[in-house]
């Protein structure tokens, strides 16, 4: 599972790798004007859309995360579950097989008691 978890890491850290390539892109295609103000250009406004979206990159790589987690988490459960199945059904194989053998003993025993009273009555 770890070998998953580092390949799925490295394939989120392309595509975000990615997405800022395209985002530089992006800005330096754009002429920046100045405006009068010089707080409302073009290049300050595509900064603050980067920022956004890198937040949101960032929430989807935690939830993507959360979804690993979860699932790797109901995956042990899962086994867990199985290995519980597996005792319970040997536990029980063996309870059963432990008290036919003892039903066994105790009908020899019974049938050997007979047997012995039954040759020493014929002794006497």
């Amino acid at each position: 599972m770890k070998k998953l978890g580092k390949q799925e890491r490295l394939r989120m850290a392309s595509l975000v790798q990615k997405n800022e390539n395209q985002m530089d892109t992006e800005d330096s295609s754009m002429p920046t004007s100045h405006s009068k103000s010089g707080l409302s250009t073009p290049s300050y406004e595509n900064q603050i859309d980067r920022r956004k979206k890198k937040k949101n990159l960032s929430g989807i790589k935690r939830s993507k995360r959360d979804d690993m987690k979860s699932e790797f988490h109901h995956l042990q459960l899962y086994q867990h579950i199985n290995e519980l199945h597996k005792l319970e059904f040997y536990t029980s194989k063996y309870h059963l097989m432990s008290s036919y053998y003892s039903i066994r003993k105790q009908t020899a025993q019974k049938e050997a008691s007979k047997s012995l009273r039954i040759s020493i009555m014929l002794l006497i």
